[in-house]
C-alpha cells in the first residue's frame, strides 16, 4: 500500500512589507470613504487584500492605526498637489 501525496495549497511568496502596506492603503483608503469608520470592517479589508486580519494588524497595529494612516497619506497628496490641507 502506498500513501497517497497530502494535497497542500501552494505557497504564494510574500509581498514585501511596503508594498503590502501600500495595497492595504489603498484598499482601506476606498473602504473607509465608501463606509466610513464605523462602517470599515477589518474582516473585509482583510479579505480584499487576500490576507489574514492578523497580517493588517501586524502591519497597522490597529483599526485606528490604519485609518490614521489613510489620513496622513491623504494630507501627502493634498500636499503635493499644491492643495490647502
Amino acid at each position: 500500500m502506498t500513501a497517497e501525496p497530502a494535497t497542500t495549497s501552494p505557497r504564494r511568496a510574500r509581498m514585501p512589507r511596503a508594498q503590502r502596506q501600500r495595497q492595504l492603503l489603498d484598499l482601506a483608503e476606498k473602504l473607509f470613504s465608501e463606509r466610513g469608520y464605523a462602517g470599515a470592517s477589518m474582516d473585509e479589508l482583510a479579505r480584499s487584500a487576500g490576507v489574514t486580519k492578523p497580517v493588517v494588524y501586524d502591519v497597522f497595529g490597529s483599526k485606528e492605526g490604519l485609518y490614521l494612516a489613510c489620513v496622513e497619506l491623504g494630507v501627502r497628496k493634498v500636499r503635493l498637489t499644491g492643495g490647502e490641507p
